[in-house]
């Protein structure tokens, strides 16, 4: 559903902003 949709793209900020800061 949506909530799983908004987590999914929650994991791949993280991870984006994750490699950004390294």
């Amino acid at each position: 559903g949506p909530a799983q949709a908004q987590n999914l793209r929650d994991s791949l900020a993280t991870v984006n902003s994750d490699i950004v800061v390294k």
